[in-house]
């Protein structure tokens, strides 16, 4: 039973392999363990490049006016303990 488990393992493996990921196999005490991980990004993630020095700045005089505009002040926890923000200007509970 026990060679089943290793044959059905290494054909799992197999196939996971041929499909961009890489698999794992250890023999344990009380069995075989199979661990399969990724090789190749993941399509649904994106990575994010890193912002230049022009484009931090950018980024924060954008977040200084905002700031000045909505003066975001955080609201009395609700009946689940989330403070929500209230805002001096409308629209700025969307970013606007």
């Amino acid at each position: 039973m026990r060679s089943l488990i290793v044959i059905g393992a290494l054909l799992a493996a197999t196939a996971a392999d041929a499909q961009g990921y890489r698999t794992v196999i250890q023999r344990t005490g009380s069995g075989v363990t199979v661990s399969t991980y990724r090789t190749e990004p993941v399509p649904s993630v994106i990575i994010v490049p890193k912002l230049s020095d022009a484009e931090e700045r950018e980024k924060a005089e954008r977040i200084a006016v905002w700031e000045r505009r909505c003066q975001p002040i955080p609201g009395p926890p609700d009946r689940h303990g989330v403070r929500r923000m209230t805002y001096a200007a409308p629209g700025c509970d969307t970013g606007n």
